[in-house]
């Protein structure tokens, strides 16, 4: 499809979809016509027409803002879990939450999608050998942990 019915493609979304579910749709488009061997043809007007979509999304595309967590949380999930007992599961919870909160970290930063060990991405998430702590005085220690991928910085280092 030439660039001009791509941009109406997408313009037909306008007000009605989210951009993203545009881009998405278009994305789909694409795979289609590089499959069969033919071009694709968007270029900057469709790049302008997407972002005037986005612009005008309608208000269902957009989700409340979700409260802060607060420390009062953090403290209840403490004396929550020491109700039932302290076991290794409680205390990881209770660590990567302290984890989090402390160092406003996202959950996809540090915890995998999946429990299996196969599905662990090494270049994305964290390693014990991230984590480096060093005592400090009066018999304290601090800890420093390595993220090897953040949402805003995408690569290792």
């Amino acid at each position: 499809p030439s660039e001009t019915t791509l941009c109406n493609y997408a313009a037909s979304f306008m007000g009605r979809e989210a951009g993203g579910t545009v881009r998405a749709k278009l994305a789909a488009v694409k795979n289609l016509v590089t499959t069969k061997g033919n071009g694709w043809r968007g270029g900057f007007r469709l790049r302008e027409v997407l972002n005037g979509v986005e612009r005008e999304a309608p208000p269902s595309s957009f989700r409340q803002e979700r409260d802060p967590v607060k420390q009062e949380w953090l403290n209840l999930l403490h004396d929550e879990l020491a109700k039932v007992g302290r076991n290794e599961f409680n205390s990881c919870v209770v660590a990567c939450a302290d984890t989090l909160f402390y160092g406003q970290l996202r959950l996809g930063e540090v915890l995998p999608t999946s429990p299996l060990t196969s599905k662990y991405i090494n270049s994305k998430l964290p390693l014990l050998s991230d984590l480096s702590i060093t005592a400090t005085p009066n018999d304290k220690s601090s800890a420093k942990l390595r993220l090897p991928c953040t949402k805003t910085q995408q690569s290792r280092g």
